[in-house]
């Protein structure tokens, strides 16, 4: 189906505010682009402030509604502008279409065609709002583009995205910064669960089925975060959420934002009992000084994770670990960041604080070209990205300097207890300063292979015991 003949079935099948919206930004794209006679005071503010963008999605009755509140009041109380974009799916049934009218599968694809236009544009709008304030601000979109994956098949879904020349890259990595999954009270929390919502009618079997679905749409991201209800009460699932989100925008942290086990020998990927998902990334490792003097003295990205301080320049005392780009390949989509790992002194310790960075394809290359460390090899990996029992794996398989070295990276917290896959076997976790990193890997002229490590003992039954 080409692009015309999408729309034509997405208003044929859709009335009232979903027709409308869509045949709007139909009729824009098919009318020529002439010269403006003044230019959006919104567009590309020089010196516009650092913005986050951040999915909040889940299951039914996940808490999402009350996280919502918790997490913008905590943002502003820290400083940050904090603008809530509304959840298109709402605004669409609260106007006038019907669940009812969903049984009909042409509508349901023109539904869901309207649905995903007025999300992004929703999302477009509130963030050139946000580029024209004055401070750092946070966009917290309530559900994201790829929500919708969950409620359609895999044909129609790639129909969508090809009618819509759309990849799941550009709506996925490309588009947000991290994406926050709460986990539905049906699964670990059953007692909680309810249905005083009136758009909820699933049974505690349907609301898990649909929240696993959920995650499955989002499998992928990066910075793919599962908040679940493992071993801790309502507010404890919200302090989960609270110190993640802190973390992603540069706000002091002791935390570990991940643990890293090294696996042995090469995965075999036909032993993986739950869907993956798999893309091709480079890294490469920048000269510090030079770096940073670029990073410094280039305009503000259109991404960026960290805080103002980190924006404008290092502070006094802090020691740069490294910086780093990337490219993110998949499905001949590339995405492309950056990296810089510092260390500052503050009266509670040193701190470890990444910023993170979205970058342009020419930025990317610039920098490649320019400022790579010629004492350094360039990283090739592959990446395996899987959900595994409420859970958010990473499997780095590293293709150069070297091919014969896999590491599992999980996002935790410091405290909770990991339940490692059973279909992987396990050699051991790695400390923070391991030689099986990329970083130490990069390294030309090292001796030997990097065999020797310090690791914790893993238990039979896959369990890390708490330290």
């Amino acid at each position: 189906m080409d692009r015309e003949a999408g729309v034509k079935l997405g208003l044929a099948a859709v009335g009232g505010l979903a027709a409308a919206a869509a045949a709007y930004y139909f009729a824009r794209s098919m009318v020529p682009k002439v010269a403006e006679t003044r230019e959006d005071p919104l567009k590309n503010i020089e010196g516009s402030p650092q913005i986050f963008k951040f999915v909040l999605t889940g299951g039914p009755c996940a808490g999402k509604t009350t996280s919502l509140m918790r997490l913008s009041t905590f943002l502003r109380d820290r400083g940050f502008l904090v603008y809530v974009v509304p959840e298109a799916a709402t605004l669409l049934f609260t106007n006038g279409v019907s669940f009812k009218d969903l049984e009909d599968e042409p509508f349901r694809f023109g539904f869901q065609w309207s649905l995903m236009e007025t999300q992004m544009n929703l999302e477009d709008s509130f963030e050139r709002i946000a580029r024209g304030g004055k401070q750092k601000a946070v966009l917290i979109c309530d559900r994201g583009a790829m929500d919708g994956k969950a409620y359609m098949d895999k044909a129609a879904w790639d129909q969508l995205l090809g009618a819509r020349e759309l990849s799941e890259g550009e709506i996925r990595e490309d588009r947000y910064h991290a994406v926050f999954h709460m986990v539905t009270a049906a699964d670990g929390a059953s007692t909680y669960y309810n249905l005083d919502n009136p758009a909820r009618s699933e049974s505690v079997e349907a609301a898990v089925r649909q929240d696993m679905a959920t995650q499955q749409a989002w499998l992928g991201h990066p910075h793919h975060i599962v908040i679940d209800n493992e071993k801790c009460t309502f507010e404890g699932k919200l302090q989960r959420l609270l110190r993640i989100a802190a973390r992603l925008v540069g706000l002091p942290s002791t935390e570990r934002a991940s643990k890293k086990y090294l696996i042995k020998g090469a995965p075999d990927m036909s032993r993986f009992t739950v869907p993956w998902d798999e893309c091709i990334v480079e890294k490469v490792y920048l000269k510090t000084s030079t770096a940073k003097q670029y990073i410094d003295d280039s305009p503000p990205p259109r991404h960026s994770f960290g805080n103002d301080a980190q924006q404008k320049g290092l502070e006094k005392d802090v020691q740069i670990e490294y910086v780093a780009i990337r490219k993110r390949s998949q499905n001949g989509f590339d995405s492309f960041g950056q990296t810089e790992v510092s260390i500052y002194d503050s009266p509670m310790g040193p701190e470890r604080r990444e910023l993170k960075r979205l970058l342009t394809r020419r930025e990317y290359h610039n920098a490649k070209a320019l400022l790579a460390d010629p004492a350094r090899y360039i990283v090739k990996q592959s990446r395996i990205s899987f959900i595994y029992k409420n859970q958010s794996f990473h499997l780095h398989r590293f293709l150069e300097p070297v091919n014969d070295v896999a590491v599992l990276h999980v996002q935790t917290e410091d405290g909770r207890e990991v339940e490692l896959p059973s279909f992987l076997e396990v050699d051991g976790e790695l400390e923070d300063e391991s030689p099986y990193s990329g970083y130490m890997l990069s390294l030309k002229g090292r001796v030997g292979s990097p065999m020797q490590m310090s690791r914790k003992k893993v238990s039979s039954a896959g369990h890390l015991p708490l330290s």
